[in-house]
């Protein structure tokens, strides 16, 4: 199975469901950030995932926040070229004059061709089909920048892969976290303990997942949630988990060494 046209296939939507998928497209409009991600999670309609994908681009989420891609994605053809044209597509809104090292690449990013047009979306296939499908090669065709890939989620770098592999530990680990934290209640009483341990979890994936900037992780913040937060609150509350989890290192390795045979 290889990937189809993304514009074929809004036309093949727009054609079977008519006006349904134009109110639908009304509707999302209106959706939280939050319920966009859910809802491109669980979209089956690979043309309705595509219009969730640029209606949060349009809301200035990076596709690397979009709620990653999982294992499954990725094996899925279809799924996986989305994730790459999310990328492609966010690419072009933050860099305009970028210009891929390879001449035909460069029709991505010409004024003249526009992700709403069939070109585009075919030239967007055929770079993509012809590669060796590894996130390496396209960041060298794209002549990507590493701070170019921070925001990405399919053309990220391996060493973001496998960074992303300690935030999925670190999510597995929250009920032992919020035992920890259950000793360090919210001084103010407005929030509870697990509220303030996923608040700063939360702020961990931004962090991590758009290149570990402060100010950029408290911008993502506020798009995600609406709630304005400041570079320092942010780093602070970051040093508050990080410390968080040292101490539950150091109370698990004292645990392993009293149950350890002399």
């Amino acid at each position: 199975m290889r990937a189809r046209n993304i514009h074929e296939l809004l036309i093949a939507e727009q054609d079977r469901a008519g006006g349904d998928f134009t109110s639908w497209i009304v509707q999302i409009q209106q959706l939280t950030v939050p319920k966009l991600i859910a809802s491109l999670r669980h979209q089956r309609n690979p043309a309705r995932r595509w219009i969730l994908q640029l209606t949060l681009a349009k809301q200035g989420v990076p596709p690397a926040l979009r709620g990653l891609p999982c294992s499954d994605d990725l094996d899925d053809p279809q799924r996986a070229y989305e994730w790459w044209l999310a990328d492609v597509d966010w690419l072009r809104r933050v860099y305009p004059t970028h210009v891929p090292a390879y001449e035909r690449w460069r029709r991505l990013f010409t004024p003249q061709s526009s992700p709403a047009g069939a070109s585009w979306h075919k030239t967007a296939l055929w770079v993509y089909g012809h590669a060796e499908r590894s996130a390496a090669y396209y960041a060298r065709g794209l002549a990507l920048t590493p701070k170019q890939r921070d925001e990405l989620a399919w053309l990220c770098g391996r060493d973001v892969h496998l960074t992303r592999r300690k935030l999925q530990r670190l999510h597995q680990d929250k009920d032992k976290l919020l035992r920890e934290q259950m000793a360090r209640r919210d001084k103010s009483g407005s929030t509870n303990s697990r509220s303030v341990l996923e608040r700063r979890i939360q702020l961990m994936d931004i962090h991590v997942l758009t290149g570990r900037h402060s100010t950029r992780t408290a911008k993502y913040y506020n798009r995600l949630n609406g709630e304005h937060i400041t570079r320092q609150a942010a780093e602070k509350q970051l040093s508050k988990l990080d410390e968080l989890c040292r101490q539950l290192q150091r109370k698990e390795k004292r645990q392993s060494d009293t149950n350890c045979p002399v």
